[in-house]
């Protein structure tokens, strides 16, 4: 035994180069992890859990990741952060983070990540789900300007949703609670809904909206073929192109066309050069993202207002005399009556409080380094809102998950909102988002 470690002491004394090689290999492997970990763990991060290698903590997320990540914020803050599989994200939950990092910073906060299903579908078109490039901003300013020129307000708006309204009030007494048939019905009623929104407004008879008056697409092809939904919106305008050539030959300075609808504006701006930057592709993508993201928010909107409005019959019972008392059998109620409604109001909001249906919204991205609550987000982090910690806070809402039109009145009955009500988000754009469900919650109120 000696012998051997005599041996091994006159080796180390005999071969000095060799073990300073090896001393350095292990020094610079040292380094090599401690630089790497400091490039994926930047230093003052907001705390968060410890996930698994390669997958961070998405296994013990659930199925319900809102409600999870609403509950580790108690242990970890309000501002948290966790890797979803190899990128970090930073979660921002209550009211208070929310504001401090999307209202006193959105300028940091106004881009949005790339993920590469996104880019898989869209390769890099679409206005709702990809980086907030100057491209997708001259796309909204084309929506925008379409609006206008359709001469698309809130009045007209209204007076289609209410012909929708009462086709669809119709339309279900007809199917006699038939659940299957109840849910195809209503998810009709709402690409119609966001159809009349990109059209030049005109006051049908009731019975014309139902599956029959969508300007550029079809609902049922919408609602059941999804997968080819890009190649129908192709083939319809490559098929409009067509009439608008004839049309643009008949009067090729377009002074007395008038468009009907929104691809009617998007060949009248491109003949003039005005919406030159974007291609037929691009328009296909970002009419699809227009369809998917208002038919999905509304659509649960009013299932949510069905559900809740048919287990509350005191509820309903107290938003009926209202609507009744106030505008009557011989009408349908519209936003002009919304200060004499103050319970329907009320229970609207509530609605969209308990509801929610965006938990966690659109994950946004930090453009710069920026330090909220003296946590540390580093440039090209995910930054995710969690609305569910707001929304569903029982320190803010008495037994939140109890539907109580109540909470939102004052002594005097007025109908009061608090600045902790943040069902879709802090951003300007999401008000056209809010009049959406606000008329969704109308259509339930009807019912």
């Amino acid at each position: 035994m000696t012998e051997a470690i005599l041996d091994t002491a006159a080796a180390a004394v005999a071969s000095p180069t060799e073990n300073v090689q090896t001393f350095l290999v292990l020094m610079l492997g040292l380094l090599a992890g401690y630089l790497l970990w400091r490039r994926v763990n930047p230093p003052n991060l907001p705390p968060g859990p410890w996930g698994l290698p390669g997958l961070g903590a998405i296994p013990f997320l659930g199925l319900a990741p809102h409600e999870t990540l609403m509950t580790m914020s108690k242990a970890y803050g309000d501002i948290m952060s966790v890797r979803l599989g190899p990128k970090l994200a930073v979660v921002l939950n209550g009211q208070r983070a929310i504001h401090q990092a999307l209202i006193k910073r959105a300028g940091v906060f106004s881009d949005r990540p790339g993920f590469e299903l996104v880019n898989m579908v869209h390769k890099g078109r679409g206005i709702i789900a990809g980086p907030s490039t100057d491209f997708v901003q001259r796309q909204r300013r084309f929506l925008m300007r379409s609006f206008r020129t359709l001469g698309l307000n809130t009045h007209n708006i209204e007076n289609c949703l209410q012909a929708e309204v009462q086709t669809l009030m119709t339309t279900l007494k007809q199917v006699q609670g038939n659940s299957g048939e109840v849910y195809d019905v209503i998810n009709r009623s709402v690409v119609n809904a966001i159809a009349v929104q990109s059209q030049r407004p005109e006051v049908p008879p009731p019975g014309l909206l139902l599956g029959r008056r969508v300007p550029l697409l079809l609902h049922r092809q919408f609602l059941e073929d999804g997968d080819n939904f890009l190649s129908i919106i192709r083939d319809i305008v490559k098929s409009r192109r067509q009439v608008f050539a004839e049309i643009l030959q008949k009067d090729p300075t377009l002074d007395d066309f008038k468009p009907s609808d929104i691809l009617d504006c998007y060949f009248q701006e491109t003949t003039r050069g005005q919406a030159w930057f974007m291609s037929d592709e691009d328009f296909c993508h970002m009419i699809m993202d227009n369809y998917i993201a208002g038919t999905t928010t509304t659509r649960l909107t009013m299932q949510w207002a069905m559900l809740l409005l048919t287990i509350s019959p005191r509820e309903q019972t107290k938003m009926h005399d209202e609507i009744v008392s106030v505008v009557g059998t011989d009408r349908l109620p519209s936003l002009k009556d919304k200060d004499n409604l103050p319970y329907t109001k009320a229970a609207i909001f509530e609605l969209l409080r308990i509801s929610c249906v965006t938990p966690l919204s659109l994950p946004r991205e930090a453009a710069d380094d920026v330090i909220i609550d003296g946590h540390r987000i580093p440039k090209g982090t995910m930054v995710m809102t969690n609305l569910w910690s707001v929304t569903n806070d029982p320190d803010v809402w008495e037994d939140p998950r109890t539907f109580k039109p109540e909470r939102f009145l004052n002594e005097q009955g007025e109908c009061v909102l608090p600045k902790e009500w943040l069902p879709f988000s802090t951003e300007l754009h999401i008000i056209h988002c809010k009049k959406c469900s606000v008329s969704a919650g109308l259509y339930g109120t009807v019912l």
